[in-house]
């Protein structure tokens, strides 16, 4: 798939998204060795119901990739606001 290696990482503040934001053994750690470009959407607290200012930004930088690790009621909302968002 071709792609502007731009990708958007956002993940909660748990030992899943911990694990995959470490910086030297996680994720982003490993897509930027790998020439991507990381877009860092932070750590936010399971629950959360606003995900817009993430969205933006990942749209205002050009991601055309996305990556999470949530629970099953934020992937939804997320999801949700993200298709709403265009």
């Amino acid at each position: 798939m071709s792609t502007n290696k731009v990708v958007a990482f956002t993940y909660p503040n748990d030992a899943d998204g911990n694990a995959f934001r470490d910086n030297k053994t996680g994720l982003e750690f490993y897509s930027a060795q790998a020439g991507y470009h990381n877009v860092d959407g932070g750590a936010y607290t399971d629950g959360t119901n606003d995900y817009s200012s993430m969205i933006a930004n990942f749209k205002s930088k050009g991601a055309q990739l996305f990556t999470n690790a949530p629970i099953p009621p934020d992937f939804n909302q997320m999801w949700k606001q993200a298709s709403q968002a265009g």
